[in-house]
C-alpha cells in the first residue's frame, strides 16, 4: 500500500493494481470488491492511495485482509506524524 498525503483534502482517492498474477478476473475482481468494503468500514486519512495485491491474496481470509489493512494504513499514517 502506498500513499501520498494532499494536505487534508477530502475525501480520499483510491486505487488498486492487482496484477494478473493474483488470479483470474473472477478472483481478482472479487479481491477488489474486499479491498473496496474494507475502505469503506475504515476511515482513511485524507490523501492518494495505491493498494498493492500480490499472488495468493485471493485465498486470503477476510479477517486476515483487515488485519493486513489496518498495519499497512497504520505504519503510513505514522509515519506521516513522524
Amino acid at each position: 500500500m502506498s500513499w501520498l498525503d494532499d494536505e487534508g483534502l477530502r475525501p480520499p482517492r483510491l486505487a488498486f493494481a492487482i496484477n494478473r498474477k493474483v488470479g483470474s478476473a473472477v478472483a481478482r475482481n472479487r479481491l477488489r470488491r474486499r479491498l473496496r468494503e474494507l475502505a469503506r468500514q475504515r476511515r482513511l486519512p485524507a490523501g492518494a492511495w495505491l493498494v498493492t495485491a500480490f499472488p495468493g491474496a485471493c485465498e486470503v481470509p477476510f479477517g486476515t485482509l483487515a488485519h493486513w489493512w489496518d498495519q499497512a494504513v497504520g505504519a503510513l499514517s505514522a509515519s506521516r506524524a513522524a
